[in-house]
């Protein structure tokens, strides 16, 4: 079961499809360390706003991310 529950929320090595509520523009990228991150190949840091707001969430859920520009909101339309 644990590992079922680990597919179901965001963790280190997700491949997350969200939406910004803000634009509606949706995005997918792959949560990678620091060292592997390239958005325009889709992978995002871990240690970035946007990841960090992101882990344990699930599918359908909205979360803020607290960026210098201000909040944000997205929200996970799926995992992969």
């Amino acid at each position: 079961m644990p590992d079922t529950l680990a597919d179901n929320v965001v963790a280190l090595g997700s491949r997350v499809t969200m939406k910004d509520e803000a634009s509606g523009r949706e995005d997918t990228y792959t949560l990678v360390p620091a060292l592997e991150a390239n958005l325009s190949a889709g992978k995002l840091s871990f240690e970035s706003p946007l990841a960090r707001a992101l882990l344990g969430a699930r599918a359908t859920h909205t979360v803020a991310v607290h960026t210098p520009r201000g909040e944000r909101r997205v929200t996970v339309i799926s995992l992969n």
